[in-house]
């Protein structure tokens, strides 16, 4: 399956992060690890080096990767994770969610902002105040989902 899309928040990055070279003298001077994980530790693996047909699946281009990874960068900080968790309640206004959250209007407008490059949020002028909603469905189901996966039981960890 191959996802494209347009990142809104998506810096100008190099093609590939860290050029192989200088990856390369990183890794060299990297010390060495002074003890190894335990077996238990380690993820477990296939004992032989061989492909599984029909198994390996096309991933998507590195750039759209980029902007997934930034995409859950937003919801990878607990501030405006509260304010998405909030705003799954209904419309509030910075006010509200300052109350709500614990935080005070300054910080809960700098992070609304990054919301909104991001289309998680949208928001409405009444008069004077403003009023901010998850942007879309998609929001709230990322957020139930991952609330859902959290409280299950993990079998083959």
């Amino acid at each position: 399956m191959q996802i494209h899309f347009k990142n809104p928040i998506a810096k100008k990055r190099p093609p590939h992060p860290i050029p192989p070279a200088v990856s390369a003298k990183m890794r060299e001077e990297m010390p060495a690890p002074q003890e190894e994980l335990p077996r238990e530790e380690i993820a477990p693996v296939c004992e032989e080096a061989h492909p599984h047909a029909g198994t390996v699946a096309p991933l998507p281009s590195y750039e759209d990767t980029l902007g997934l990874a930034d995409f859950f960068k937003l919801f990878g900080d607990p501030t405006r994770l509260r304010i998405l968790l909030a705003l799954d309640g209904g419309e509030m206004c910075v006010c509200d969610l300052a109350e709500a959250t614990g935080m005070t209007k300054s910080a809960v407008s700098h992070q609304l902002s990054a919301l909104r490059a991001g289309h998680l949020v949208s928001f409405r002028r009444e008069g004077k105040n403003v009023y901010y909603t998850l942007a879309d469905d998609h929001v709230r189901i990322i957020i139930e989902y991952a609330v859902e996966h959290l409280r299950e039981p993990y079998e083959n960890v």
